[in-house]
């Protein structure tokens, strides 16, 4: 099961990432790229901090709460800009680190 969880990481990073681009060129019109971001958070909030990555789980938590649900105010968008950032670099690490044990 972890190995399956860290061998998504970099699937779910790039679709963050792509995600983010949209959302900066248009933040106004991609608003639900926002709450897309937010579930993906959401998912592997659970998943990572069971796994043995707690980092990554309350990095997620901290962005899903920072994104807030449908019908919440937009959050902080430099704040929400910074932990998505260090969200996809933790999950970059800990993929590339278990790519180089051999282990995913």
């Amino acid at each position: 099961m972890r190995s399956q969880f860290v061998s998504q990481l970099p699937e779910q990073a790039a679709a963050i990432r792509g995600m983010w681009s949209q959302f900066e060129e248009a933040p106004h019109r991609f608003s639900h790229v926002l709450l897309d971001i937010g579930r993906i958070a959401h998912r592997i909030a659970g998943t990572a901090a069971t796994l043995g990555f707690p980092e990554l789980g309350q990095l997620a938590a901290s962005l899903e709460e920072a994104i807030g649900g449908p019908g919440d105010l937009p959050g902080d968008e430099r704040k929400i800009k910074r932990l998505v950032a260090k969200f996809v670099k933790e999950m970059t690490l800990i993929s590339d680190s278990d790519m180089e044990m051999g282990r995913a």
